[in-house]
């Protein structure tokens, strides 16, 4: 995640011969799909009551969609793992020493993520679990968390595009909440 967004180059990851290199220039594209699809989650969830006049199975598509949201956040730290190898992964050579604590905030979103959708899934599926709508709303919280740790460690979020996206984004969810 050090290197810029000029050295992608837009396309220049698709013609790179060594396939590490490839992962790491993959890595922001995989960000900003979670980030968005997470996004979308805390979105419809929040606006679930009003989304259902206009589109009546749009809860099917919030537990479809979820599923994407969780894929591409496990992606992410993945790819950095392959990319960069597992000494560099578990030393978190892969980041700024100054910029090391915010993987804090990923790795604790990450983790309540798999927790909030295994927890959903299963008392969707049938399973009894009473509590998975309380333990779910913390999937504000994994917004907010995600979106501290890349706006403070993501490198393509130092773009002025991408910084506004996140801002919309950020007052989306606030006045939706």
């Amino acid at each position: 995640e050090e290197r810029g967004g000029q050295e992608r180059g837009g396309t220049a990851f698709l013609h790179m011969a060594d396939f590490r290199d490839s992962l790491r220039l993959r890595v922001p594209l995989r960000v900003l799909y979670a980030f968005t699809l997470v996004t979308w989650q805390v979105l419809i969830a929040t606006n679930l009551r009003s989304l259902r006049k206009l589109w009546p199975r749009i809860i099917n598509f919030h537990h479809f969609e979820g599923g994407f949201a969780l894929l591409f956040a496990v992606l992410h730290p993945t790819f950095i793992l392959i990319g960069f190898g597992l000494v560099n992964y578990l030393h978190f050579r892969f980041v700024s020493p100054h910029l090391r604590w915010w993987l804090i905030p990923s790795y604790t979103a990450l983790t309540i993520l798999i927790g909030t959708v295994i927890t959903a899934s299963l008392a969707w599926h049938g399973m009894n679990i009473p509590w998975w709508r309380k333990l779910h709303r913390l999937n504000y919280l994994v917004f907010a968390l995600v979106w501290l740790h890349s706006w403070f460690i993501g490198t393509d979020t130092r773009t002025r595009l991408l910084r506004w996206i996140w801002i919309v984004y950020l007052l989306l969810v606030t006045i939706s909440v």
